[in-house]
């Protein structure tokens, strides 16, 4: 997406089939990168996702449309998957910018939070997502309930959208 400046990254409402998946692609003038003290050391995961929410508020971002960067998956330990360190990260990401998660709307917050579940969800990690997703829940109850209903409230309005496929849509029901 383009965000202008004094916006805040993935806080922000952006339009469907825009994703703030920012991975290794970044101009920026080296001075801004300089005064706002670059990449934080302290992060060993969700780096891309707390430098953004700095960089956002003191220069616009131009999402570009065209795909730059084509990212390999690499069979052996990764970062991502360390739930610790995940984890930790995450929670490090939250305390350092509680101020301006807490100025957000409470559905950001917590659709925030809820992709994290998703994401430790999608790596093997159910306990922890169940505990990210009971911390969106705490957050915004609706939305949270409304995000984890997302896939069957899909599949229920696919079904219903076409007369050819509804009777096999209600056989499966029973």
């Amino acid at each position: 997406p383009t965000l202008p400046k004094g916006s805040h990254f993935c806080l922000e409402s952006i339009s469907s089939g825009e994703s703030f998946f920012t991975k290794q692609t970044l101009v920026v003038e080296r001075d801004v990168l300089l005064a706002m003290g670059g990449f934080d050391p302290s992060f060993t995961s969700r780096v891309h996702t707390e430098f953004f929410l700095r960089l956002n508020p003191v220069c616009s971002l131009w999402g570009l449309p065209d795909i730059t960067y084509h990212l390999s998956a690499y069979e052996g330990t990764r970062v991502s998957s360390s739930w610790h360190r995940r984890q930790q990260n995450f929670e490090r990401l939250l305390s350092k910018h509680r101020a301006l998660f807490m100025s957000h709307s409470r559905r950001a917050f917590a659709d925030f939070v809820f992709n994290h579940a998703v994401m430790l969800n999608r790596n093997g990690q159910q306990l922890a997502a169940a505990k990210a997703w009971a911390q969106a829940f705490w957050i915004h109850p609706v939305q949270a309930i409304a995000r984890l209903g997302s896939p069957y409230k899909q599949k229920l309005l696919q079904g219903l959208s076409s007369p050819n496929s509804l009777p096999g849509f209600l056989s499966n029901l029973r």
